[in-house]
């Protein structure tokens, strides 16, 4: 509750105040709390851990470590030398901490581990004025944080993670390419040709993998050399991440180029799977009517040039038992526009009756193709304004050839819109095609 983390956190969009569907509010870290076995409290200005053991077992044979490190590895060289030609495989990365929520700035999320930091000017009358936007929210929206990542790496290039561990981390477990506020090393961007292949993340604080950043330097880099690009996820297994950051999804990957996520295992998730993307069509060309008339533009320009946002492919992965927590997004999900992206072949069930994939505002030119959504409310839903396609700029999307058992789609139409829904099949669970059988069969990591 101290400031300015108590009015950021009433002001904007999801409040405290006023949160959206399935919003609550968590009270952790009280001595007056501890009711049961394996629960603690930790009063750091005294420098004492209570705990209580469970009947039986003494702490003389208890494990109790407390980390002091945020990051465990740093890779980052410049954008004219990076770093390059590095390997790490069978190690396990486990015991860092993220000690910034512990001070006056809290943890202001916005979504997808995205915070606000700083002090901004309000409306006096920002509790009923500001809980669904205001023009001075917006001027936060380009300066918006990222949480660091225990493993970091930007400016480098050649550089793979095979069959390692991540786990007990206290933030996210491997960051690529983020923005410079989430590196040690003061450099952002620049991650190319990085494989991440064959690795665990479990229990971890916030997300396990994030590739690229939110701010202006990841979406229209100044230099060429900070683009982050060709980055490929593949075969890794993910289960019980965002303990405590619970906006945090699985995977997210925002402003990158040729990102290929496929063959992956995402399990047991308050947020969403898998998402790419970032900006709610804000930064493409042309920008976003909803804010323009928000007050967005009042602090950004309107850019003419496309982000570096493109040619992702996300394929192959196997994601369920998601959304256990927060409930906007998808367990698939994706922001502005992505020309050449392909979404094929997931197998996406058990969503918490949300949405399977969640094709948000701005998105445009992706193709999502033979996916099989079982058990959501919606198994895709099209945020398009239903008045005006104009308004939230998602149009020109291709959605075919999936199947589908319960929650039809949401998909507004007429000119304008050209979001292609067609050629989907709804199915049964005891009536599954040969077709969608196969894509449940060759879904998720590989031993």
């Amino acid at each position: 509750m101290e400031q300015p983390a108590w009015d950021n956190n009433n002001f904007g969009y999801d409040t405290l105040k006023s949160p959206y569907a399935r919003g609550a509010i968590y009270l952790n870290n009280a001595y007056e709390l501890i009711s049961g076995p394996n629960q603690w409290y930790l009063d750091s200005a005294k420098g004492k851990l209570f705990y209580r053991p469970a009947d039986g077992r003494s702490m003389t044979t208890t494990d109790v470590r407390l980390p002091r490190l945020e990051s465990l590895v740093r890779i980052s060289g410049s954008y004219s030398e990076p770093v390059q030609n590095l390997a790490f495989s069978n190690i396990t990365f486990a015991h860092s901490t993220w000690n910034f929520p512990s001070g006056p700035q809290g943890y202001v999320d916005q979504q997808s581990g995205a915070h606000a930091v700083g002090e901004y000017p309000k409306p006096a009358d920002f509790l009923t004025s500001c809980q669904n936007g205001c023009p001075e929210f917006e001027k936060t929206r380009n300066e918006w944080h990222q949480i660091p990542a225990a493993v970091q790496v930007s400016a480098a290039a050649h550089v793979s993670f095979d069959g390692n561990s991540f786990e007990q981390l206290g933030s996210v477990g491997l960051g690529l390419g983020m923005d410079p506020n989430a590196h040690t090393s003061g450099t952002g961007y620049g991650a190319s040709e990085i494989d991440v292949r064959g690795n665990s993340f479990t229990s971890s604080a916030a997300s396990a993998i994030v590739v690229g950043g939110v701010q202006p330097g990841a979406h229209h880099p100044r230099d060429p050399r900070m683009t982050n690009h060709d980055i490929r996820i593949v075969d890794n297994t993910i289960s019980g991440v965002s303990k405590e950051y619970r906006d945090n999804a699985g995977i997210l990957s925002t402003y990158v180029t040729r990102a290929t996520i496929t063959h992956n295992t995402l399990t047991d998730l308050p947020y969403d799977g898998v998402d790419i993307g970032w900006g709610w069509g804000i930064n493409d060309p042309g920008g976003n009517q909803y804010y323009l008339k928000a007050g967005l533009y009042n602090y950004q320009p309107i850019y003419r040039t496309p982000t570096t946002f493109r040619e992702n492919y996300v394929a192959y992965n196997l994601i369920h038992d998601t959304k256990q927590a927060m409930h906007d997004g998808g367990s698939i999900y994706t922001l502005s526009a992505s020309p050449g992206t392909v979404i094929e072949r997931n197998y996406v069930y058990d969503s918490q009756v949300t949405f399977g994939a969640l094709i948000d505002q701005g998105t445009r030119y992706v193709v999502m193709r033979d996916n099989v959504f079982l058990g959501s409310s919606r198994w895709v839903y099209i945020n398009s304004d239903a008045g005006n396609p104009d308004t939230f700029n998602t149009k020109d999307n291709l959605v075919t050839g999936n199947w589908w058992d319960v929650g039809p789609e949401r998909n507004p139409e007429g000119p304008g819109y050209n979001n292609q829904v067609t050629g989907n099949t709804q199915i049964t669970d005891d009536n599954l095609p040969p077709e969608a059988r196969q894509v449940i069969t060759e879904a998720g990591a590989r031993s």
